[in-house]
């Protein structure tokens, strides 16, 4: 999966990222995906939030068409680096209504978020498995059965 990211630098994609306090935001901000690079210092932990996984990415914002620059200037967040295990989910639109439209899907976050099952969210399609990565942790948590996964992969630094 990071390298089908790495593959789209250059691109503006969408992102949904968690904050260290657990607050989940979905902005219909784009940003320019400018470079992957290694964490220095990745942990697992076991709450989504305090978790780091060994990949970085770092962000420009991009003004959406038709925005003003009062209004992209009041956004919450203009880029910078943030570590693939706080982003809920990565897109191609802002709020994605295709499963074609997703390009990664944290799914220990966004089970938290949607206050679902993993499994629960693959089977009713909210989130195709092919782009979805489980923290390793999950598999304490019961998550990462084959049964209950069924395609989403377990988060690893290739």
């Amino acid at each position: 999966m990071v390298e089908d990211l790495r593959s789209r630098i250059g691109q503006s994609l969408y992102v949904s990222f968690v904050s260290f306090n657990g607050a989940f935001r979905k902005e219909g901000q784009p940003y320019r995906l400018l470079d992957i690079i290694s964490y220095p210092a990745p942990r697992a932990h076991p709450h989504p939030p305090k978790r780091a996984y060994p990949h970085l990415l770092v962000l420009e914002s991009v003004p959406s068409e038709g925005q003003t620059d009062i209004q992209w200037r009041s956004g919450s967040f203009h880029g910078g680096a943030v570590n693939l295990a706080h982003l809920g989910s990565i897109s191609t639109r802002p709020f994605p209504r295709d499963r074609s439209e997703f390009v990664y899907a944290n799914l220990d976050l966004l089970s938290a978020y949607y206050a679902r099952p993993a499994s629960d969210l693959l089977e009713r399609g909210i989130v195709p498995a092919e782009v979805c990565v489980v923290s390793p942790l999950e598999k304490k948590l019961d998550l990462a059965s084959p049964h209950s996964l069924g395609k989403a992969a377990l988060y690893s630094p290739r």
